[in-house]
C-alpha cells in the first residue's frame, strides 16, 4: 500500500487554490481591515505613553520647582525676620536700651515693648512662629512669644544650611510647646553689646526685688507705680506733672513720691526728664528733624529750655550731639 506526502508549501498552495473567490476576498478584506487597525493601536500607544511620561516628567519638574520656590520664600522670610532683632533693626534697637537700663521699671517697659514688637512681627509674618532670644552661654532665652517646650536646645537640631552669621535648621519638629508640626528655623548671631552674660541680668532683677521690696510694697501699689512710668512713656510730649499722675494711679502725692522714688530709683521729675532727654537722643541720631520739632515731641514747647537741659543732661548742645553722633 503506498502513501503519498505532500510538502508544507505544496500544502499551503494547494488549500489556497480550493478557496472560492468569495472566501479570498473576505480573507484580504480582514487583512486589510486588522493590519490598519492593529497599526493603529500600535502608533496610539506609543503616542499616549510618550504624552503620559513627558506630562509627568513636567508634573514631578513643576512640583520641584514650587517646593524650591516655597523653601526659597521661607528662608527669605526667616532672614528678613531675623534681620529685624539685630541690632540694626527695629527690635535690636530696644534690645540694647533693654541691656543699658539700670533701672527695674525700665526693664519692665522695655520688656513689654519688645514683646510688643515681636508679636507684631510675628502678626504681620504668619508663617513665622517661635520667636526669641537665645543666649548661648547658660542657654537661656528672652522675650520669648509663645510658650516653649522644655528644655530648649539647639544643639540636637539638623542643620540645613549655615552661612555667615547664620544658620538655617530643619526640616524638626517645632519647640513651640502647642505646635508638634515639622517646621524650619534661622539662628542669627546678635553681636550684643559687652556686658556680663546673664549674671549681671539675674543679679539685676533681684536687685529690683530688694528695692522695691524695703517698703513692703503691695501688689497694687506696684501696679500703680507702673502705671505711671508707663503714663511717661506714652505721653512724654505732653505736660505731665507728679500731682497729676498721682490722682491718675489713685494714689496720695505724698505717698506717690515716695513710693515712685523707691521702686524706680528716681524721683518722678528725675525720671521724667531722662526719658526725655533719652527720647531727643534717639530723633537726633536717626531722624533729621529740626530740634525745635525735637523738643516739641520731648514734651518742651521752648527749644532754648530744651537745648539748655539737654546740655545739663549730656554735657553737649542737641546739635553738637547730632554732629558727634554722625561722625563715628
Amino acid at each position: 500500500m503506498g502513501m503519498l506526502a505532500l510538502k508544507p508549501e505544496k500544502d499551503w498552495k494547494s488549500r489556497l487554490k480550493r478557496l472560492t473567490l468569495k472566501n479570498r476576498i473576505l480573507l484580504l478584506f480582514a487583512a486589510a481591515t486588522l493590519i490598519p487597525f492593529i497599526c493603529t493601536c500600535y502608533l496610539s500607544y506609543n503616542t499616549i505613553t510618550s504624552i503620559l511620561n513627558t506630562k509627568l516628567q513636567s508634573g514631578i519638574q513643576s512640583n520641584l520647582k514650587q517646593v524650591r520656590l516655597s523653601l526659597e520664600n521661607t528662608l527669605n522670610n526667616l532672614n528678613h525676620v531675623s534681620q529685624q532683632l539685630t541690632f540694626k533693626g527695629n527690635v535690636g534697637r530696644q534690645l540694647e536700651k533693654f541691656l543699658m537700663a539700670r533701672q527695674p521699671y525700665d526693664r519692665s517697659y522695655l520688656t513689654d515693648e519688645i514683646k510688643n514688637q515681636l508679636n507684631l512681627i510675628t502678626f504681620t509674618n504668619p508663617n513665622v512662629g517661635l520667636t526669641l532670644y537665645y543666649l548661648r552661654d547658660d542657654q537661656t532665652t528672652l522675650f520669648e512669644n509663645t510658650g516653649m517646650k522644655q528644655p530648649f536646645h539647639i544643639d540636637n537640631l539638623p542643620i540645613l544650611a549655615e552661612y555667615y552669621g547664620i544658620t538655617y535648621f530643619g526640616p524638626h519638629i517645632s519647640q513651640d510647646r502647642f505646635n508638634n508640626q515639622y517646621v524650619l528655623s534661622a539662628l542669627r548671631k546678635v553681636d550684643l553689646p559687652e556686658r556680663e552674660d546673664a549674671d549681671w541680668l539675674k543679679q539685676f532683677r533681684e536687685n529690683g526685688i530688694t528695692r522695691s521690696g524695703s517698703l513692703q510694697l503691695s501688689p497694687e501699689v506696684s501696679g500703680s507705680i507702673m502705671t505711671a512710668v508707663k503714663i511717661v512713656h506714652d505721653e512724654l510730649e505732653f505736660p505731665l506733672f507728679a500731682i497729676d499722675v498721682a490722682k491718675r494711679v489713685n494714689l496720695s502725692r505724698s505717698y506717690f513720691y515716695q513710693c515712685f522714688k523707691e521702686i524706680v530709683g528716681y524721683s518722678f521729675n528725675e525720671y521724667l526728664r531722662k526719658v526725655r532727654i533719652d527720647k531727643a537722643r534717639e530723633y537726633l541720631e536717626q531722624t533729621s528733624r529740626p530740634i525745635v520739632w525735637i523738643a516739641k515731641q520731648t514734651g518742651y514747647e521752648d527749644e532754648k529750655y530744651f537745648s539748655r537741659t539737654f546740655r545739663e543732661q549730656t554735657g553737649m548742645l542737641p546739635s553738637e550731639y547730632r554732629q558727634q553722633y554722625k561722625a563715628r
